[in-house]
C-alpha cells in the first residue's frame, strides 16, 4: 500500500482516505487547498499493509471508497477513528454484493487487450453521472498500468462481512459499483442515499463538505 500526504489550509484534523483502484493522490490536489483538513491518501492494494498516518491532529476520520471501501472496512479493526464508506461494500467482486464477475472480467480482459485505452475508457465511465471529467484529466493519476492490472486481479478476491462503519452512503447512480449491491449489503443497516454517480468529489468544495453529507457536525 502506498501513501500520500496532502497538505491543507490548517491542521484541525487528518482525514485517512482509502481511494479508489486505479488512482492515487493527484485527481484529488485540488480538494484540499482550502480543506481544514490534511489529507492522507491510501492507494495500490495489491498488498495491505498499512503505513504509519501523521501524529499529532486533534482529530482523526477514515473515508473508504470504491475498492478502498472494501480495504478500509477489512482493516477496521486497525482503524481506531470514525469510518466512512462511500459507494462500497465488503465484496470488490461478487454476484449480489459487488461488481458483478462477469463485467469484472471484461474490465480486465480489456486492460489486457487494450491497455490505456481501455484505462481511459474506465475513468470516463466513473464521471457518466457526475461533473468534472475536464477536471479530473488536468490532473490524471501516474500509476503504471502493469500496477494495476496486477491490483485489479488480486483485489478481485478483497471479501469481508464486516459491517463495521460509523456512517454510510449509497451512490444511487454509481455506474461501478452497483446501486443494487450497496443497498444488498448494507440491508438493515442505517445509510443515507445520494443521487451521486461513481465519482462525487468534484461536486464538492473540500473534503469538510463532503464529510458533512454523513454527519452535520463532522
Amino acid at each position: 500500500m502506498q501513501a500520500r500526504l496532502l497538505k491543507g489550509k490548517a491542521r484541525e484534523g487528518l482525514l485517512i482516505f482509502f481511494t479508489g483502484w486505479g488512482l492515487d493522490e493527484r485527481p484529488f490536489a485540488s480538494l484540499t487547498a482550502q480543506s481544514p483538513f490534511d489529507l492522507f491518501i491510501l492507494f495500490d492494494y495489491r498488498e495491505l499493509s498499512l503505513p504509519p498516518w501523521p501524529e499529532g491532529y486533534p482529530r482523526y476520520y477514515v473515508l473508504g471508497w470504491s475498492l478502498g471501501g472494501v480495504v478500509a472496512l477489512k482493516l477496521a479493526p486497525h482503524l481506531p477513528y470514525p469510518l466512512y464508506i462511500l459507494g462500497a461494500t465488503g465484496f470488490f467482486c461478487h454476484p449480489r454484493w459487488g461488481i458483478p464477475p462477469k463485467i469484472f472480467a471484461l474490465t480486465l480482459s480489456g486492460l489486457k487487450k487494450y491497455g490505456l485505452k481501455s484505462l481511459k475508457k474506465f475513468y470516463q465511465n466513473m464521471f457518466r453521472e457526475d461533473p468534472g471529467l475536464e477536471q479530473f484529466w488536468k490532473n490524471p493519476p501516474q500509476r503504471p498500468l502493469a500496477a494495476l492490472i496486477e491490483e485489479l486481479e488480486i483485489a478481485q478476491n478483497y471479501t469481508t462481512r464486516t459491517s463495521e462503519a460509523t456512517q454510510v452512503i449509497i451512490t444511487a447512480k454509481d455506474p461501478i459499483i452497483p446501486p443494487r449491491a450497496q443497498q444488498a449489503f448494507w440491508q438493515g443497516k442505517p445509510v443515507q442515499t445520494r443521487p451521486w454517480g461513481h465519482f462525487p468529489f468534484y461536486r464538492f468544495r473540500d473534503f469538510s463538505t463532503l464529510l458533512r453529507n454523513f454527519s452535520p457536525e463532522v
